[in-house]
Order: structure tokens, then C-alpha cells, then sequence
């Protein structure tokens, strides 16, 4: 008898098991939400005073909470000052410039044709809107590579790039900045594109020599052209003062049984 009573104290009717479980259910339910509701708000709470802290630290002027300087961009705004390039470009003025301006033959090996030299002109130019120097490449061979872009001139420094920048690829020219009468000479480093879909990275010698009356030869030039020898002596003259490339290190015991060769000190008088 006493069994029973328990029984029906403890288990309710069969009509009264459904509300009673979604009753309970919704109760779980609720007080699941509240947790997580409180969880949450006591973690922002935390993460405020955190901003407030590295705040008011910075202000306070502690070694490393300082704010980082603004990342240099490729091609950033022109300065209020259409004489001056903007401080990423070198921060030159077009009075001190004023001397690379002028048309140049720029020539390198053809990366897809072994002997072949490829040459074509370039336009150096001050940009009024852009407030820096830029180049422009006319009357190439392979017109479908044609480049335009900007130019970067480091204070202190005797060289300058000439740099491409377009949808996410960036071709590089860096020369010696070229005295009177003298060749900018120096290294490329683009992508080669020997066919369909298939790039890869190559370097080259480059030189631009300023245009003064006459033309030279433009376009493929080989073996047979008669303009042919005087750009490859031009070429061969780039290394090792104004550009060389690094090759993979020897085995220790064939560097070690060698003596270094003139032009392997200037190499490493200038990786130095």
C-alpha cells in the first residue's frame, strides 16, 4: 500500500508526463540562456578594460605598447607639393631629378631566345598628379608586356628603381643612377612567361642609355644585327659593379681548395 502511494506521488498520470516535460525542458532551457548570456557580457566587460589599459599605456608612454608606424605603401598619395615626391618614392625634388628626365634605349637578353638581345625605348617624365618621376615603355617587340610605372630613388644611395605595380605583380628595375653621357646599367627581375599559362621568376641584365640624336636598333636584336655587339659589350659591363647573381654554395672542400677570384671579392664587398 505504502509502494502505491509513492508511486503516485512520484510518477504523475499519463496526461499530466508532456506538459510537465516541457515545462522542465523550458526551465533547463532558460537557465542555459541566462549562463551563456552572462558569460558573454562578463567577457566584454573584460575586453573593454583591456582597450582602456593598452590605452591609457600608450599614453603613458611604455616601451613596446607604443602604436606601429603606418606600413609604407608602393604607390601612395601624391604630397600637397607637386615638386616633391611623396617620402615612399624617396621624398626627392624635381629640381634634383630634373637630369634622368628624357628618353632612354633599354635593352636586356630576351629571356625566352638564348643570344637574342631585346630592346625597346623608354620615356622618363615627371608627373604632375602623381607628384614623383615615371617611365613608360614604347615600341616593344612583344607589345603585350608593354610596362608603365613609377620611380623610386633612395636618398644616399646611387641607384634607382623603376618599379611596375599592377593587379597584385610587381616588376622590378633597379640601375645605377646614370652621370653625364653614362649608361644606367643594373639587374631586372620580372616573371617570364615562355608559354600559355606558365610563369616563372627570371633576372636579367638591363641597361637604358640615354637617346641623343639617332635611334639605335629596336626590337629582337641577334647575333647578325649590326647593332648587336655594342649592346652586348654594354650588358657584360653590369657585372659585378653594378649587379651580380648569387649562385648556390660550392662544397666546402672545392671553395677551400680555390683561391678567390678578383671578381668573387667585389661580389662580396658588395653583399656586405
Amino acid at each position: 500500500m505504502g509502494g502505491f502511494l509513492v508511486g503516485r506521488i512520484f510518477s504523475p498520470q499519463p496526461g499530466q508526463a508532456r506538459p510537465l516535460m516541457v515545462k522542465t525542458s523550458g526551465l533547463i532551457g532558460l537557465a542555459i540562456g541566462a549562463m551563456v548570456l552572462w558569460t558573454f557580457k562578463r567577457s566584454e566587460r573584460a575586453r573593454h578594460d583591456d582597450v582602456e589599459q593598452a590605452a591609457q599605456s600608450v599614453g603613458a608612454g611604455i616601451p613596446g605598447l607604443a602604436a606601429l608606424p603606418a606600413a609604407e605603401e608602393l604607390d601612395p598619395a601624391a604630397t600637397s607639393r607637386a615638386d616633391v615626391s611623396a617620402r615612399n618614392y624617396g621624398g626627392y625634388l624635381r629640381t634634383n631629378v630634373a637630369d634622368l628626365e628624357g628618353r632612354y634605349v633599354c635593352f636586356r637578353p630576351a629571356f625566352t631566345a638564348p643570344g637574342v638581345i631585346s630592346a625597346y625605348l623608354v620615356d622618363v617624365r615627371w608627373d604632375d598628379a602623381a607628384s614623383c618621376l615615371t617611365f613608360e615603355e614604347k615600341d616593344r617587340a612583344d607589345a603585350g608586356h608593354t610596362q608603365r610605372g613609377r620611380v623610386y630613388i633612395p636618398d644616399g644611395r646611387p641607384f634607382i628603381s623603376l618599379v611596375t605595380v599592377e593587379g597584385g605583380a610587381i616588376r622590378l628595375v633597379t640601375v645605377s643612377r646614370p652621370e653625364q653621357g653614362e649608361s644606367a646599367r643594373g639587374l631586372i627581375m620580372t616573371l617570364s612567361n615562355p608559354s600559355g599559362m606558365n610563369f616563372t621568376p627570371a633576372g636579367a641584365p638591363i641597361v637604358l642609355k640615354r637617346v641623343a640624336d639617332k635611334i639605335p636598333q629596336l626590337g629582337f636584336i641577334r647575333p647578325d644585327s649590326p647593332d648587336y655587339e655594342f649592346y652586348r659589350q654594354e650588358l657584360e659591363a653590369v657585372a659585378p659593379a653594378f649587379g651580380f647573381f648569387a649562385s648556390a654554395p660550392r662544397p666546402a672542400a672545392e671553395v677551400e681548395a680555390r683561391p678567390a677570384t678578383p671578381a668573387e671579392h667585389a661580389r662580396l664587398s658588395l653583399v656586405t
